[in-house]
């Protein structure tokens, strides 16, 4: 592991002394970049179009981001540009499931290759007819998913994934929606689902704004959750590392939130119980009023505060119809009202 850490040393620094020279040599800026750039190797946008009356897509790509459109059209159409040797595409039919694949071939000297790859060429757009409603299931290895439009477009279930990269939604009527990263934040915006949105991500943060579901069930390794103006039955929200925000919304169910290391902020948002735990991080909740609320708020290092009182370390009432259970390990609990 040591040698092959100082061959890439020594290519890395060999490009470097490789532009430095060709700078000094009279290649300007302009020249420069061009000579860096691969986009050449991958040819003319190629066309794929499908006219069978289907409604499943699949698309599994391993070096591209996907870009969802709309268009006044009957027929699926996908544009994308394809590398000449290194680059299989695969465009498939079966039982009345599109399926798209991409597969790069990348073996060890193409470490050698000091060229990038302009976002435009490293995008594959997939166009749909407006009139039907679909399923589908976009994944990518490195890159981008995007379901984003101007007006609402409906689809069954969505399930987007990308292991380097980030997911959007926005504008969008679905069943259900799956949406994860290993790497890279999940962003869903004016959405409705009739059923669960389930968004997790490894390392990046999730954020929902405008969104109604039946459920939630949101998780990240390491990055903060942020909830605004969210319409839902029950939500079950967990990180290991970051905060979690939950800001003008409602729950006609529980609220379950769970945080190692990391706030809780839960402001204006009703719900039938709040079970709120973190063992590294405090825990507020402001409310317009406290009076339907009873307690249970536990702290083993920290203070506990309720509309400014001082309860110390442990504080628990029996009247009040919605239960505020809060479990601390190191950290403050507070429950304030916002007049």
């Amino acid at each position: 592991m040591k040698v092959l850490s100082k061959i890439l040393g020594i290519l890395i620094l060999l490009g470097l002394v490789m532009a430095v020279a060709a700078f000094f040599m009279g290649l300007d800026i302009a020249g420069l970049r061009g000579f860096f750039n691969d986009d050449e190797a991958y040819g003319e946008m190629l066309t794929e179009t499908l006219s069978d009356d289907i409604h499943t897509i699949e698309m599994d790509v391993e070096t591209r981001s996907i870009i969802v459109h709309v268009v006044e059209s009957s027929d699926i159409t996908v544009t994308y540009y394809a590398h000449e040797s290194r680059d299989t595409w695969t465009f498939d039919v079966v039982d009345n499931i599109y399926t798209v694949t991409q597969k790069e071939k990348v073996g060890f000297f193409n470490f050698l290759n000091y060229k990038f790859v302009s976002e435009d060429i490293k995008t594959v757009h997939l166009y749909i007819p407006a009139d039907v409603v679909y399923t589908m299931n976009l994944e990518t290895s490195v890159g981008a998913v995007r379901v984003e439009f101007d007006e609402v477009i409906t689809f069954d279930d969505l399930t987007l994934s990308s292991n380097t990269g980030s997911v959007y939604v926005e504008n969008v009527i679905v069943e259900t929606l799956h949406a994860t990263t290993d790497t890279g934040y999940v962003m869903i915006k004016e959405v409705e689902s009739e059923g669960v949105i389930v968004a997790d991500s490894d390392t990046g943060s999730l954020s929902l704004t405008d969104v109604v579901a039946e459920s939630f069930e949101l998780d990240s390794d390491t990055g903060s959750i942020t909830l605004t103006r969210i319409e839902a039955s029950t939500l079950e929200a967990s990180v290991d590392t970051g905060r979690v925000t939950v800001t003008d919304s409602s729950f006609t169910g529980g609220v379950d939130i769970h945080t190692s290391t990391g706030d809780i902020n839960i402001t204006d948002t009703v719900a039938s119980s709040f079970d709120l735990s973190s063992s590294t991080g405090d825990v507020d909740f402001t409310s317009t009023t406290l009076g339907d609320y009873r307690y249970d708020l536990r702290t083993s290092t920290g203070t506990i505060r309720v509309d400014g009182a001082n309860q110390g370390d442990s504080h628990s009432t029996t009247t009040g119809s919605v239960l505020i259970k809060v479990e601390v390990s190191t950290g403050n609990i507070t429950i304030n009202t916002t007049n």
